[in-house]
């Protein structure tokens, strides 16, 4: 009967813990902080996450990039509860292809690299070989 108590007690708990994660990511988990100024921006970044993911995942590479004067940005990628990425390659090229042509209208950039993560590398590879 401990047995089985310790077991539930282990398995409530780790319920717990995945309930916390999945409410921090989905009070933060894709928040855009209007940071970049592209008026001032020399070197443009576009940060593109994985599957399943947030932009958090990219957070400290964010951090550094800004400290070492790049003009980082990213765009929410929509998926399951509008956070986790869960759509499809060809669809998020495609809305990445909007994105970033708006942004360089609008801010008349010469280039945008691209740092890509997991699938992101798919969606970026997507993006720069097969959209218009």
């Amino acid at each position: 009967m401990n047995r089985i108590r310790r077991t539930y007690r282990s398995l409530k708990t780790a319920a717990s813990d995945v309930v916390s994660l999945v409410r921090m990511a989905l009070a933060k988990g894709n928040r855009i902080e209007k940071r970049t100024d592209f008026a001032k921006c020399q070197h443009p970044v576009l940060l593109i996450y994985g599957f399943g993911q947030t932009r958090r995942v990219l957070n400290v590479l964010e951090n550094r990039l800004r400290r070492d004067g790049y003009c980082v940005w990213s765009i929410n990628q929509g998926g399951l509860f509008d956070t986790f990425n869960t759509g499809g390659i060809e669809d998020l090229g495609k809305l990445v292809a909007e994105k970033v042509e708006r942004v360089v209208r609008r801010h008349n950039l010469p280039k945008i690299d691209i740092v890509a993560h997991s699938m992101g590398g798919l969606v970026a590879r997507y993006y720069v070989k097969r959209v218009d």
